[in-house]
C-alpha cells in the first residue's frame, strides 16, 4: 500500500527529466494533479477488481461503494505524499538508507491521520458512512495541500534537482 507513494517519486523523477514536461502549457500544479489522478486511478482499478470479487461473493453494495471511494482517496493521498517527499529530497539519497525509512514513515503517518479522523468520526456519530466522508475529506484536503507543497518546492528549486539518471 505504501509502495504506491514511494513509487510515485520515481515516476515524477523520470517525468522531470523529459523536456516536454517543462514545455507543456498547463501549470505545474495541474500536471502534478493529473499525474496523481492517473497513478491513483491505476491502483484503484486493481483494487476495484478485489471489490467486484467481494460483490460476487455477496458483500453489501453500500460497503463496496464506500470501499471504492476510500481507496481512491487513500491512493490519491499516497501519490501526492510521494510527490511532496520527492520535492523535499529530490535525488538518489531519497531512495536509500535512513531517508527511505523516513519516507515510508511519513507516508504511513499521512494515511493513518486520515484513517484516524474517519474512524473517530464514525465512532462519535455512530454512522460508518459519516466516517468515510470525514476520512475522504481529510484525504482530499491533504492531497491538495501536498500537491501545492510539491509544486512550490519543485517550481522554486527546479535547478537544484539532480536530473542525471545515474544519480537518481
Amino acid at each position: 500500500f505504501i509502495a504506491i507513494g514511494v513509487g510515485s517519486a520515481q515516476r515524477l523523477a523520470a517525468e522531470l527529466r523529459r523536456p516536454l514536461f517543462h514545455l507543456a502549457s498547463p501549470t505545474l500544479f495541474e500536471r502534478l494533479a493529473v499525474m496523481t489522478l492517473a497513478q491513483a486511478g491505476i491502483s484503484w482499478i486493481r483494487g476495484a477488481f478485489v471489490v467486484f470479487g467481494a460483490i460476487i461473493g455477496g458483500i453489501d453494495l453500500r460497503v463496496a461503494g464506500a470501499a471504492l471511494v476510500v481507496m481512491l482517496c487513500a491512493f490519491s493521498l499516497l501519490v501526492a505524499g510521494g510527490f511532496a517527499l520527492f520535492s523535499l529530497w529530490p535525488n538518489a539519497i531519497d531512495r536509500r538508507g535512513p531517508l527511505a525509512f523516513v519516507r515510508v514513515l511519513a507516508l504511513t503517518f499521512i494515511v493513518l491521520f486520515a484513517a484516524a479522523v474517519g474512524t473517530v468520526t464514525a465512532i462519535v456519530f455512530t454512522q460508518p458512512y459519516a466516517g468515510v466522508a470525514a476520512g475522504c475529506t481529510v484525504a482530499l484536503a491533504g492531497t491538495i495541500a501536498l500537491l501545492a507543497l510539491a509544486t512550490w518546492r519543485i517550481s522554486n528549486g527546479i535547478d537544484l534537482l539532480t536530473l542525471d539518471p545515474a544519480t537518481t
